[in-house]
């Protein structure tokens, strides 16, 4: 009876056989990388980070205010418009450097910089 046992039945192996894999071949594989909602909200925090990065920058080196008196905009002897850099000086372009790397902490998983 022992000898039908072992016809019948294929032996039972405590490990996995080495060339087999997980996937299943009637499964349809995605079409694309499949990213984690995790990745992807890091993803999303790290391009308004950069955004206002750029935003600092661009707002260093433009026009931030102007006065206008019905619709002239240049009095004699007044300065009516401003710069960022005019009204902070190089505070923006600091504060930008210091955004940056907050954010290359963050992006990088660290939770304090984050």
């Amino acid at each position: 009876m022992r000898a039908q046992d072992a016809v019948r039945r294929p032996a039972r192996m405590s490990a996995d056989d080495p060339r087999t894999t997980r996937d299943d071949s009637r499964r349809r594989r995605p079409a694309g990388p499949v990213v984690s909602a995790a990745a992807r909200g890091r993803l999303a925090v790290a391009l308004a980070g950069a955004a206002g990065v750029l935003l600092l920058v661009v707002a260093t080196f433009t026009t931030v205010i102007q006065i206008r008196v019905g619709t002239v905009t240049r009095i004699q002897g007044l300065d009516t418009a401003f710069t960022g850099w005019d009204r902070h000086g190089p505070a923006l372009l600091l504060l930008a450097l210091v955004a940056l790397l907050m954010l290359a902490g963050a992006v990088r998983g660290a939770r304090p910089r984050a």
